[in-house]
């Protein structure tokens, strides 16, 4: 065992922390866990309304095949859970069975409550459970994805976070600042979050306001636990729990919790990172017996990520997945007539030239509080060139264009400037490149190679 104590992770929430392995006798009563498996014959997934918001839950009947209480084996018991998809809309449970039907489980429930309301999952193998949402995809055993995906653009991001500050230790608001600056602090990702404030928010729900607040759940053997709320391809939001049933430090001595080592761990959920079987990294758990406990002792700070943490991070994240694709250009045909000396078509009703591109890559375009990558149309064939069709509304010769408008995954652009006929008469050929910071998406579009110059 790799330590004296361990925290058995929990189950719980969408992504909590850490919790130790046996809760005392007098602090379970109040609301007693029971352990219960077996096969689940029906579920339907609602969203329930919650404070401002809603929250995404799952409600199933389990045909009973082991149970603490033996008289419940052979009866089939409702439960509902947190967790679960209804269209485009998510909202994941770390290591909570997603309660699918036909899906067998093992659970732990609140006993004396109709319906048996899941506290925890205990799937009996690391990441292989069937019908559990505990890995969303692994990319080469370095760091596991709750969804597939981030939060796909700064103007996306988690951003602003609220803070709850009811019941918190001394020093508990930078603390988890603290631990959330540690995924903004690499130069290769474009992670960022920021303390926005407070707010009166005290409970999980999904209603734009992100809130980190501080809660006793005398039941819950979590330390900290997390709610990711995703529509479509991207996270939209969370909310974080800390557990005030467990004593938290920002200097914890052995028989307290290291506040920014929990923050920076719920943080990487929020990122949108899963857990790895690696106790070098933020992520890391371990796996002992068929259980999953976490790597954080009484007393311990572990608040600098690891190489597959910052792996993680620049997958879903990067500063340099500049990519992109030339859509559209007008005027659409290739050759033109104009009069020497005039924009196009004439002065007196020019008309701008276009250029459409869309964003293929993880990175955005144009420019956030974190970051720039200003957005050009140059001059190219040869790139960089003075052009004979330069106009006084022209950044300069070789450069029609630019923008900091933010650009992210999957959204497009539109770029536009007058064009000017040189005096001399003539057949031309033009055509311009398409680049983002210092990189060239787009090396030769659009291009219109006959322009003839005649009056």
């Amino acid at each position: 065992m790799r330590r004296t104590f361990r925290w058995l992770l929990s189950m719980v929430g969408l992504a909590s922390m850490l919790v130790p392995v046996t809760p005392s006798a007098a602090i379970v009563a109040e609301r007693t866990p029971m352990n219960v498996g077996g096969l689940v014959v029906s579920s339907t997934s609602v969203k329930e309304l919650k404070g401002e918001g809603t929250i995404i839950r799952t409600y199933a009947m389990l045909r009973v095949t082991s149970a603490d209480r033996e008289a419940l084996v052979g009866t089939v018991i409702p439960v509902v859970a947190d967790g679960g998809r209804i269209g485009d809309e998510r909202t994941w449970v770390e290591m909570m069975p997603a309660l699918s039907k036909d899906a067998e489980v093992s659970l732990v429930v609140i006993d004396g409550s109709l319906p048996y309301e899941v506290s925890t999952g205990s799937p009996p193998e690391p990441f292989q459970a069937p019908g559990y949402l505990t890995v969303g995809e692994m990319i080469e055993s370095e760091y596991n994805l709750i969804y597939g995906y981030g939060w796909a653009c700064p103007r996306y991001l988690p951003g602003s976070y609220y803070h709850n500050l009811t019941g918190a230790p001394s020093g508990a608001r930078a603390a988890v600042n603290a631990g959330y600056e540690a995924w903004e602090n690499d130069a290769s990702s474009w992670m960022e979050f920021n303390d926005a404030g407070t707010t009166s928010i005290r409970s999980q729900s999904n209603d734009g306001t992100n809130a980190v607040f501080w809660l006793t759940d005398n039941a819950g053997t979590y330390l900290a636990r997390t709610w990711v709320y995703a529509n479509g391809s991207r996270i939209t939001g969370f909310d974080v729990q800390f557990n005030t049933r467990y004593s938290y430090s920002t200097n914890p001595n052995t028989s307290q919790v290291d506040i920014q080592s929990v923050a920076t761990h719920e943080a990487g959920h929020d990122v949108g990172l899963d857990h790895v079987s690696n106790c070098t990294q933020i992520m890391g758990t371990q796996w002992i017996g068929g259980v999953e406990y976490g790597c954080l002792d009484y007393g311990e700070k572990h608040r600098t990520l690891g190489s597959d943490d910052l792996a993680g991070l620049r997958f879903l994240t990067p500063y340099n997945d500049i990519r992109g694709t030339f859509q559209a250009q007008s005027p659409s045909n290739s050759t033109l007539i104009m009069i020497p000396g005039q924009r196009y078509p004439t002065d007196l009703n020019p008309a701008k030239f276009t250029a459409r591109f869309r964003n293929t890559g993880k990175t955005p375009w144009g420019n956030w509080s974190a970051g720039s990558n200003e957005i050009r149309l140059n001059t190219a064939l040869p790139a960089n060139r003075t052009s004979p069709f330069c106009d006084s509304t022209w950044i300069s010769c070789a450069r029609p264009d630019r923008a900091t408008t933010l650009v992210c995954t999957g959204e497009e652009i539109t770029m536009d400037w007058y064009m000017k006929a040189p005096l001399a008469v003539g057949t031309y050929d033009e055509a311009f490149g398409f680049v983002v910071g210092s990189t060239t998406v787009v090396s030769s579009s659009p291009r219109w190679s006959e322009i003839i110059a005649q009056g």
